[in-house]
């Protein structure tokens, strides 16, 4: 399987754990009654999922490589997901901000 497809795929688990934990956990409270929640089992799956990715990923491509393409898809999905699902917004110069980190990493992905 494409390596390219499972890093995507993994980073959309990590980032939508993420998004799940920012949704949820406020909801329970950071409590030990947490750990006992649906939402935190389902979140620690989607960990060990994306894991499993991440490591065949590590595996297949160079490390910097691998790291800078990670970076650039977790910015991206992050604020697709904070637009989209939880409706929250950045400034035009954090956005600029955003675009160029993900230019720098995409550079730096490069063969």
């Amino acid at each position: 399987m494409n390596p390219l497809i499972i890093l995507i795929a993994a980073q959309i688990l990590y980032t939508g754990g993420d998004m799940m934990a920012r949704l949820f956990i406020p909801h329970y409270g950071f409590t030990w009654a947490l750990a006992g929640a649906p939402i935190v089992w389902l979140y620690f799956a989607m960990r060990l999922v994306a894991t499993a990715g991440q490591l065949y990923v590590l595996a297949n491509f160079q490390l910097g490589q691998s790291a800078a393409l990670f970076g650039a898809a977790s910015i991206i999905l992050a604020n697709i997901l904070s637009i989209l699902v939880l409706r929250e917004a950045l400034s035009p110069v954090a956005y600029l901000g955003v675009a160029l980190a993900i230019i720098a990493f995409l550079i730096i992905a490069m063969r």
